[in-house]
C-alpha cells in the first residue's frame, strides 16, 4: 500500500473498502434516496424482515448474477398460508447506474420484481458512487444483508454464506 504506482493505489483502495465494509456492520440502513421509479422508498416498510440488498447496475447485468440465489432464499422463508406471499425475507436493490441510464426499463425487460433504491454514479467524480464507497463495494456481485431492525448484519460477494447468514437471523 506504500507504493506510489498502480499496484499501490489498488492496494489502498482495497484496504479502504475493507475498512468501510467493517464500519457499516451494525449500522442502521435507511438511505435517503429515491426508488428507481423516483417514488419515495424507505427501509422502514421492511422492518421485521431480513432484507437482501444486491448492489446492481443495468450496464453490468452480471451484477444481478446472485439474484436467483436471493430469490430462492426469499421463497424459502415465504409463508405458504399467506395469500400475498409474505416472507420473512425481502429483496430490495441498490441501483448504481449513471444518470443517463434507464434502470426502470432494464428491470421491466429483465422481469425484475423487487423495489430498488437509486444512487446515481458519476464516473468523473473522485468517488464514483458515495453509497458504494460507504459500503466498500468495489465489485458488483455484492449483497448487503440487513436484519429485522434495519441494521447491516453482513456483506457478501457470493452466495456461498448467504443462506447461513439469513438462517442465523430468521431462525
Amino acid at each position: 500500500a506504500d507504493r506510489q504506482d498502480d499496484l499501490g493505489r489498488e492496494a489502498r483502495t482495497a484496504l479502504q473498502a475493507r475498512k468501510n465494509r467493517q464500519q457499516v456492520i451494525g449500522q442502521q440502513l435507511d438511505p435517503d434516496l429515491p426508488s428507481v421509479r423516483g417514488a419515495p422508498l424507505s427501509m422502514q416498510q421492511y422492518r421485521g424482515q431480513v432484507v437482501l440488498m444486491p448492489f446492481w447496475s443495468s450496464r453490468f447485468p452480471e451484477s444481478l448474477g446472485l439474484l436467483p440465489s436471493l430469490q430462492a432464499i426469499r421463497d424459502q422463508y415465504a409463508d405458504p398460508a399467506s395469500a400475498d406471499s409474505d416472507s420473512a425475507v425481502a429483496i430490495v436493490g441498490m441501483n448504481l447506474d449513471v444518470a443517463d441510464a434507464n434502470p426502470v426499463e432494464f428491470m421491466k425487460q429483465a422481469g425484475l420484481d423487487f423495489a430498488s433504491f437509486r444512487s446515481v454514479s458519476d464516473p468523473t467524480a473522485a468517488i464514483v458512487n458515495e453509497v458504494a464507497y460507504r459500503f466498500g463495494a468495489v465489485t458488483l456481485q455484492y449483497v448487503v444483508v440487513v436484519d429485522q431492525e434495519g441494521r447491516v448484519a453482513s456483506v457478501h460477494f457470493s452466495d456461498r454464506d448467504l443462506q447461513k447468514a439469513v438462517a442465523k437471523l430468521v431462525e
